[in-house]
């Protein structure tokens, strides 16, 4: 927050701003998330959430130690860093981390970044991120655009909406996460317990921001 707006979320991220469970929801009940995101400039945005399969989400289930993993922040498959200097450049500074993002999170459906074929020092050359008709790009400035809202990969009843803009200046997006309770428990969360006698679910809620820092680097948030 700053003093001009108290909403305000600096340089860029996200908050959650109220959690609710809704009997009525979807299918099975939903649990709704309301979070506040600050939008980004010269880059893309993905919200995502776990990618944590769990059988038919009610036996229970064992988890290997890389979908764990992934639920610390200290393992996400791409640098924060803008500076780096290695050539060739590293796998979690390049394009070729969104292949691992995808791998370890579950995003936006709508989201579809290029499919490297190959990564190789200057991945942004490679032909296949190249737009017919146009120019091969040099950075991501031209990247996909930001998937922030619909439906989430092989979750096709929990949705994230638009609720609009939220603070004094508009850079404050309110999105509503409606996630089927079926879904999360078999698709999106680490499930301990029985279900329909106790069991508990640890998920979250993310959104990752790439931008260009350089011809061949990306940054991300």
């Amino acid at each position: 927050a700053t003093a001009d707006d108290p909403l305000a979320i600096l340089p860029a991220g996200l908050e959650v701003e109220d959690v609710f469970f809704d009997a009525t929801c979807l299918s099975s009940g939903c649990w709704v998330v309301d979070v506040l995101y600050s939008l980004v400039e010269n880059g893309f945005s993905v919200l995502y959430v776990p990618r944590a399969e769990s059988g038919d989400g009610v036996s229970n289930p064992s988890y290997a130690s890389a979908v764990e993993d992934t639920f610390s922040a200290s393992n996400f498959p791409c640098s924060s860093s803008s500076s780096g200097t290695a050539d060739p450049v590293p796998r979690e500074e390049g394009a070729c981390c969104l292949q691992d993002f995808l791998q370890d999170y579950r995003s936006i459906s709508a989201f579809s970044p290029p499919n490297f074929a190959s990564c190789a020092s200057d991945p942004l050359s490679h032909p296949s991120y190249n737009i017919p008709g146009q120019p091969p790009q040099s950075n991501f400035l031209n990247a996909p655009p930001d998937a922030l809202f619909g439906s989430f990969d092989n979750m096709p009843l929990s949705t994230a909406t638009d609720l609009g803009a939220a603070g004094q200046f508009g850079a404050i997006r309110r999105i509503r996460l409606r996630l089927d309770d079926a879904e999360l428990r078999q698709h999106a969360g680490l499930r301990s317990g029985t279900v329909g006698v106790q069991h508990a679910v640890d998920m979250f809620v993310g959104v990752a921001s790439f931008s260009p820092s350089g011809a061949a680097r990306l940054a991300a948030r």
